[in-house]
């Protein structure tokens, strides 16, 4: 695994990790049940060196058990509510990701998120030389979350550290108003 792959890789799962932690998803690292109702959210980025995407693939019943309850408690969530939920936590799972690039002087725009309904969904992985590919899976109470990243950057392109004593002055999930 070359510099830049295990870079992207560490920062994705500690990504997912503190996005899950955020929402008090307690989790470990496994991957899905064979045929558990699944749905994906994908979402790209693209940066002058760097290219790629996230998809976060997640059990409808975690999805279930995880979303946040609007209107009554009795109200059972349908597909639509759940792949809008989806949607959201990937947006931030690459929000999260961009702003752990940022300090490292590593910019890259992200698109909108799509879904995608199945079962025992498995994106390939294609990389060639210089390019990264990782499947992150997380289980839960409900059911289970997994996390693909596929990436691909320029042969020259290195993800620098962060700088020397640097602290974010923001925490995720913070709004700035410029």
């Amino acid at each position: 695994m070359s510099n830049v792959e295990a870079v992207l890789v560490g920062l994705v799962r500690e990504s997912l990790h503190e996005l899950l932690e955020a929402y008090a998803i307690s989790t470990e690292h496994t991957v899905n049940a064979p045929g558990e109702p699944e749905t994906t959210a994908f979402v790209g980025f693209a940066g002058d060196a760097l290219k790629g995407g996230l998809l976060l693939i997640a059990s409808d019943a975690t999805l279930r058990r995880t979303r946040p309850r609007i209107g009554s408690a009795d109200d059972e969530p349908g597909q639509r509510e759940l792949s809008d939920w989806l949607s959201e936590l990937c947006n931030q799972l690459m929000g999260r990701l961009k702003n752990k690039l940022l300090p490292r002087q590593v910019t890259v725009y992200i698109t909108v998120p799509s879904i995608v309904h199945g079962r025992d969904l498995q994106p390939d992985q294609i990389t060639g030389s210089d390019g990264a590919a990782e499947r992150v899976g997380f289980r839960e109470s409900a059911g289970s979350f997994q996390c693909f990243l596929n990436a691909e950057y320029k042969p020259d392109f290195v993800i620098p550290e962060l700088p020397e004593g640097y602290v974010s002055q923001q925490s995720e999930g913070d709004m700035l108003l410029f």
